[in-house]
């Protein structure tokens, strides 16, 4: 492993830290607040970021990133006894997506992934695309904070 896949590796982990605990103030019953109709719940945010560890584990299998939109209702509407398991599965991720990143091999770095992003289709280094699933993390965190801004959390 080379020092650049333990600094994302480290990284990860410390873009991971701070949404669970986000998604973890969220009080009860406000699972699925959206502060506009169409925008994107608590619930709906969280199972769009598990969606999108799921695409990224898999990746080098499918050298592809579908289409992976966050979108209202994604969740459905949920009750604190679905959305706490969730949370769980969410904050177990972080493990999973360190060990995933520093177990890639230089090659495995260059394979080529396909994404379909801003209605094309890209091609780019896996690398590229992992530092475009931290960024997309990163740029959800914003959202959460909004949220439990609202909340005055």
């Amino acid at each position: 492993m080379t020092a650049k896949l333990e600094h994302l590796a480290l990284f990860s982990g410390k873009i991971r830290d701070s949404s669970p605990k986000r998604f973890e103030q969220v009080p009860d019953g406000q699972e699925n607040i959206r502060l506009l109709p169409d925008a994107m719940s608590m619930a709906d945010l969280l199972v769009h970021l598990i969606q999108s560890d799921k695409v990224l584990f898999s990746i080098l299998k499918t050298k592809h990133i579908p289409e992976n939109r966050g979108q209202p209702q994604l969740a459905k509407t949920i009750e604190r006894a679905e959305y706490d398991p969730l949370h769980h599965e969410f904050r177990q991720r972080k493990g999973m997506g360190h060990q995933f990143i520093v177990g890639l091999s230089e090659e495995q770095l260059q394979t080529n992934i396909t994404s379909k992003r801003m209605g094309g289709l890209t091609t780019m280094p896996l690398l590229e695309a992992l530092y475009g699933f931290l960024d997309h993390e990163i740029h959800h965190r914003s959202k959460l904070a909004l949220y439990l801004n609202h909340l005055s959390i």
